[in-house]
């Protein structure tokens, strides 16, 4: 089951903790695939696709200036809005705070 079950997936911090995590290596792309297309009709593949090739480039040796994948998926929630949740104090009654058995880290930025 998931914390956020309505609406956009690109609002909801659980999807963003998934795509983290593959950004930062704690997952691998195959099961990062599997665990985002969980989220069902709400995960538009096209939505997501840019980003998903970014992250992908910045692998590629010609790449001349890329970034780093986890900068790029904090500048990609930036521009929806998107942030994770760090307190417990900060949390709404209905939590969008990262599902723990669905990701692999913490879904806070640079908590490693």
């Amino acid at each position: 089951m998931h914390w956020s079950l309505a609406g956009p997936l690109l609002k909801d911090p659980s999807a963003w903790c998934l795509m983290m995590d593959w950004a930062k290596d704690k997952i691998g792309y195959p099961n990062f695939d599997n665990k985002i297309r969980e989220f069902g009709p709400r995960y538009i593949h096209d939505k997501w696709k840019s980003l998903i090739n970014a992250i992908f480039a910045t692998s590629d040796p010609s790449n001349e200036e890329p970034q780093s994948p986890t900068t790029l998926v904090e500048e990609a929630m930036w521009s929806h809005s998107v942030s994770f949740v760090t307190s417990a104090d900060a949390l709404p009654a209905v939590s969008s705070q990262c599902n723990p058995l669905r990701c692999e880290s913490k879904c806070g930025f640079g908590s490693e």
